[in-house]
């Protein structure tokens, strides 16, 4: 098997740091593993497997967003003058902070503070960025955050599968509201009760679960329960929209299995047959609706070409297909 040669220029700036140009070329793999969060479905799969740089909608704050889906500071958003809480490396969630007041500048991911405290009260020096977790006055709020985050994590792990995850994930795509779906689910209020209600679900997604939570930011993180919950109901409410997308990426991936050097997108739908199946299971009429649409179209194909052949005078031929058309 080829190399995986991977070409990622990052916006470490934004939200959610993901890539802004991704090339895999000759790549055996699950293109989920490959991409990070939380593009993962909504791609161009093809020879070369190209990830547009189209950002998570309903996945990111707006212009304003002071920190990043960690919770971290943005170095773009850091005052000179302004006070912050720093955490000392190597420490972990819960730990107390340093006041450290940013006197700049911010060079690429360091940036200089000056310790307003402490054992090293009024020593400048160059920091990690991320080592700057929020504003002073915010630090009861960002540890109020992490030990929620804390909580959904667990709640997570003890009912997290590949399977679901990338099920959940193709009828997030199907919907239009978001581009895929990794682990968690990340977003803002509109898009997430836009996509509970059009399943059908009562009450709002952030009261589904009492892990859920609303960040100090106003971003919602829900449970992998309420994304799974979420993906099954609009699966049943649409299954011709969830059916539509899932055949168009077989067919697609089927087709390129058989060109030159397209091997690995018949081991893509292997990998893809279980999520698949689970997916129109969770739709209750599995294949009912695409054959009902296949059937229908053969049939206006075939009605076309009656209706050609007695254009051409070739009556005789028309009627005895028409005929077996109708079951005569």
């Amino acid at each position: 098997m080829d190399p995986i040669v991977v070409a990622a220029p990052f916006d470490d700036t934004g939200p959610f740091q993901h890539p802004t140009n991704l090339v895999v070329r000759n790549a055996d793999l699950d293109p989920v593993r490959a991409m990070g969060p939380p593009l993962i479905h909504g791609i161009r799969r093809e020879m070369d497997l190209r990830i547009a740089p189209r950002p998570p909608r309903g996945a990111v704050l707006g212009k304003g967003a002071l920190f990043q889906h960690d919770g971290t500071m943005r170095k773009d958003d850091l005052i000179k003058g302004r006070k912050y809480a720093l955490r000392p490396k190597g420490s972990g969630p819960g730990e107390p902070f340093i006041k450290a007041t940013f006197i700049g500048p911010a060079r690429g991911r360091q940036c200089r503070i000056r310790y307003e405290d402490g054992e090293l009260e009024d020593l400048e020096e160059w920091v990690h960025t991320r080592l700057i977790a929020c504003v002073w006055g915010e630090r009861k709020f960002f540890l109020r955050d992490e030990e929620r985050a804390a909580r959904l994590a667990k709640a997570d792990a003890e009912l997290w599968d590949p399977v679901t995850e990338e099920a959940i994930s193709a009828v997030m795509t199907a919907s239009g509201e978001y581009t895929g779906f990794l682990r968690r689910w990340d977003t803002d209020p509109v898009s997430a009760e836009r996509y509970w209600a059009r399943g059908g679900v009562e009450g709002t997604p952030l009261e589904d679960d009492p892990a859920n939570y609303q960040d100090r930011g106003g971003v919602w993180h829900l449970s992998f329960r309420s994304a799974l919950k979420a993906a099954r109901a609009f699966a049943a409410a649409d299954p011709e929209m969830v059916d539509l997308y899932l055949r168009g990426w077989e067919e697609e991936l089927k087709a390129e299995g058989f060109e030159p050097g397209g091997r690995h997108s018949h081991d893509l739908l292997r990998k893809w047959a279980p999520s698949h199946a689970l997916v129109r299971a969770w739709s209750q009429v599995p294949r009912g609706v695409a054959a009902e649409m296949e059937i229908e179209r053969l049939r206006a194909l075939v009605s076309t070409a009656v209706r050609y052949l007695y254009e051409a005078g070739e009556d005789s031929k028309a009627g005895r297909i028409e005929r077996g058309l109708h079951g005569r």
